[in-house]
């Protein structure tokens, strides 16, 4: 090969990387076929939780001597509560629904700093950024929220995180604009709303079914430097990306899925030895990834379940723990009835969980290795 040859190919690579209409080539994908190590071990409850039903939240953290929840905001009842972290007993809340002095109306979009304890949620709908400290909070009550325009309006399609890099959105919808495009599956947006990096479809799928990959805020974490971002897609499915500034980058896509085509492709409506209950919330250390799993209960015989007017026969009451190349590591049993949500502390090497037995539901902890 000659060397303008050489030089030729290699300005080619970089304007491909530049362009955002160059072809991606497909991306391979990993199958999980089981876990290397599995374990029985319980959470230890720290207290019962009585005043309402956590079975959906946008956050789930521990800071300081407090739990903090963020739930979905909604009428006639706070979206951001407070308890203490030894007894489980509640502390505060704020963020009621509305539109006046420290109120919200949509909480899709926000950032909590661990290092200061200090939230931010910009509400798109009443254009406010509200922002408290919780240590304030709990002392001055609502005379430590903050407010301030939000001018960028970021409508989130279906979840969002803010971080030091700028605005992630995420979309799951299967039909395209009136402009006859598709939004791209994730973005990272700047300030000014304006899109610095995307991820147009899902790589490691054929052609056909790129555009068909479900996920949500629900069910995606960052690393604690918020370089990596981790996606929990149907199938059980794991994908992998790199964050930086202007940056998005995908690593890696492993999962329970055998083949994920052919689940994408199927009739949803319709059984495939692929369409059972995976995994449900997902949560990250530096070093590992944390899901809520289930990985047995067949999806339509769960719905059929609650159409005869059951609960539901989805377990979610065991732990799967990865790596961030996408590798199983192992899955914890926890003899709970469900888990709703988890927080990693890396530091106090504990699992902090929600989570229902025997009828009560409880804040508990779970000792990692």
């Amino acid at each position: 090969m000659t060397t303008n040859t050489t030089r030729l190919l290699t300005a080619s690579a970089a304007l491909c990387m530049l362009l955002s209409s160059c072809a991606v080539s497909r991306n391979a994908y990993t199958h999980i076929s089981g876990f290397p190590e599995e374990k029985t071990a319980e959470f230890r409850e720290i207290g019962e939780i009585t005043d309402r039903n956590y079975s959906f939240t946008r956050l789930f953290t521990a800071w300081g001597p407090y739990f903090v929840v963020i739930t979905p905001a909604g009428r006639n009842s706070a979206s951001l509560h407070i308890y203490d972290r030894s007894d489980g007993k509640p502390v505060a809340e704020a963020l009621p629904w509305g539109d006046g002095k420290g109120e919200i109306e949509s909480n899709w979009t926000f950032h909590f700093d661990t290092a200061s304890g200090t939230l931010s949620c910009s509400d798109f709908r009443t254009e406010r950024t509200l922002t408290l400290q919780i240590d304030s909070l709990i002392m001055l009550g609502d005379a430590a929220i903050r407010e301030k325009p939000y001018h960028e309006k970021i409508v989130p399609l279906d979840g969002s995180f803010q971080t030091r890099f700028g605005t992630i959105v995420f979309n799951d919808s299967e039909t395209p604009g009136p402009d006859g495009k598709y939004a791209p599956r994730i973005s990272l947006l700047d300030g000014a709303g304006r899109v610095r990096a995307r991820i147009d479809s899902i790589s490691f799928l054929n052609a056909e079914n790129r555009w068909k990959p479900q996920f949500s805020n629900y069910t995606a974490t960052l690393s604690p430097n918020e370089r990596k971002l981790a996606l929990h897609m149907y199938g059980g499915i794991l994908d992998i990306y790199s964050v930086g500034r202007n940056s998005l980058r995908h690593v890696r896509t492993s999962g329970h899925a055998s083949d994920p085509d052919s689940l994408y492709s199927s009739d949803m409506s319709e059984h495939h030895p692929d369409d059972i209950f995976f995994l449900n919330r997902i949560d990250a250390t530096r070093r590992r990834i944390y899901g809520i799993f289930d990985g047995k209960t067949d999806r339509l015989d769960n719905i059929n379940d609650v159409f005869a007017g059951g609960d539901g026969i989805s377990g979610f009451s065991r732990i799967a723990v990865y790596d961030w190349k996408g590798r199983a590591l192992e899955l914890i049993h926890t003899g709970s009835d469900r888990i709703n949500a988890i927080h990693a502390d890396e530091k106090a090497g504990v699992l902090y969980a929600i989570f229902w037995k025997d009828g009560k539901q409880y804040f508990g902890e779970l000792k990692l290795d």
